[in-house]
């Protein structure tokens, strides 16, 4: 995991970024410290590119798409957003970083993710089928009802999520289309045992359609690229953060969370987190959402322990959704919006103590929980501007990178 944050006001913004980097493998998590994860585009550009998630994209360090990327800039673009589509513009291309290979290993590794979901998925539920019906065996249609339950489920979540920018059903069956060999070995390995027959392979085939389209159907493996400065027609300073999967035969799998600008007047302040937040929203909210889910558990469960039969659901609901509502208004109104309120005031070094304090809080709190800390070591911070550009204050290598 990484903390990174921007805190944005009319004069700049300032970026901090913990430079631990962790990697899951088979003996358990390993952490790394001592990694950039801030990139600059050169001494032209008021502008800075913050990586989280995933280190590698198509097996390609992340960072290399960048680095490469800014090379074909010739000069400053005029605003943040043509900065973003250039740089899409370019990772479309049929670019050497990304062999034929590594775009068929993507779309196998995404078959893979889902059909192992759907293994996990049917083996759950036929596991609470067995303790609840203790005296009923589970044959071959047990089996298959509970797969073809876990398949249509999917496929009706999956449809309620957003889909992939600029991606289609078509392009993902186009793109199962060349690895398909490899998708009937993993249709075998992984569900074969529930007693799959042809009856279904459509339902199986849309499901993965679905899951390779949708933005959180097969996320583990994500890349996350914030974009934060200003554009030489700018005079206020922006961020959007792009979120990368991989790359196909023809298409780039991403999507773009929302911009944040800065405005005089209603949006003269912000703050962004662009990847671990929970310590940081608990301070500045002041209180950890799992506290306030659970004062929402406990608020339903105690009036209707109380009230019993004198409210229906419906009614329930409205009560608890206005008492939790007025909870997150109290808390802005209290903390969050005193705190922008300051933030629209602060110098270019404020900015950047208050940026770097920010990461620094996710670090300690990652501390106390089980397993590694993912979030610490040295914490970079940068300063952007109209005046000056980007400005170094904290670096690895005591050098700008």
């Amino acid at each position: 995991m990484t903390s990174q944050v921007a805190v944005s006001n009319c004069y700049g913004v300032s970026v901090a970024s913990d430079t631990v980097s962790s990697r899951d493998t088979r003996g358990g998590t390993k952490t790394v410290g001592h990694t950039n994860k801030i990139y600059e585009l050169g001494p032209d550009h008021k502008v800075l590119v913050l990586h989280s998630g995933c280190t590698v994209t198509n097996e390609v360090p992340t960072k290399l798409y960048v680095v490469e990327w800014a090379k074909t800039l010739t000069g400053s673009l005029p605003t943040l957003q043509e900065y973003i589509g250039h740089f899409l513009a370019w990772m479309q291309e049929n670019n050497p970083l990304h062999s034929p290979e590594s775009k068929q290993e993507f779309v196998i590794g995404l078959a893979q993710m889902h059909l192992r979901t759907a293994y996990n998925m049917t083996s759950g539920r036929l596991t609470d089928f067995e303790r609840e019906n203790p005296n009923t065996p589970i044959d071959e249609t047990v089996r298959r009802d509970m797969l073809r339950n876990v398949l249509t489920d999917a496929i009706s979540q999956l449809q309620a999520q957003p889909m992939l920018e600029g991606l289609t059903l078509e392009d993902a069956d186009k793109s199962l289309g060349t690895i398909t060999d490899d998708y009937g070995k993993a249709i075998e390995y992984w569900i074969a045992e529930f007693g799959v027959d042809a009856s279904f392979d459509a339902l199986i085939h849309q499901s993965t359609l679905e899951a390779m389209v949708r933005r959180d159907g097969l996320s583990d493996n994500d890349s996350y690229l914030s974009f934060v400065g200003f554009g030489s027609d700018e005079i206020f300073p922006s961020n959007q953060q792009i979120v990368f999967r991989g790359f196909s035969e023809s298409n780039l799998y991403f999507y773009r969370n929302d911009a944040q600008s800065i405005r005089p007047g209603n949006q003269a302040s912000g703050i962004s987190f662009f990847a671990q937040r929970d310590a940081i929203q608990s301070f500045l909210n002041g209180y950890h959402s799992s506290t306030l889910w659970e004062m929402e558990s406990a608020f339903r469960a105690h009036t209707m322990e109380i009230v019993k039969d004198a409210v229906n659901e419906e009614q329930l609901n409205q009560i608890v959704e206005k008492s939790m509502s007025q909870v997150r208004d109290y808390a802005f109104n209290r903390f969050v919006d005193p705190l922008l309120h300051e933030i629209e005031g602060m110098t270019n070094v404020r900015l950047c103590d208050f940026a770097e304090a920010l990461v620094g809080l996710q670090a300690t709190a990652a501390k106390s929980q089980d397993g590694p800390a993912t979030v610490g070591g040295f914490i970079e911070v940068a300063m952007i501007d109209r005046q000056h550009g980007v400005t170094w204050v904290k670096t690895l290598n005591g050098q700008p990178h």
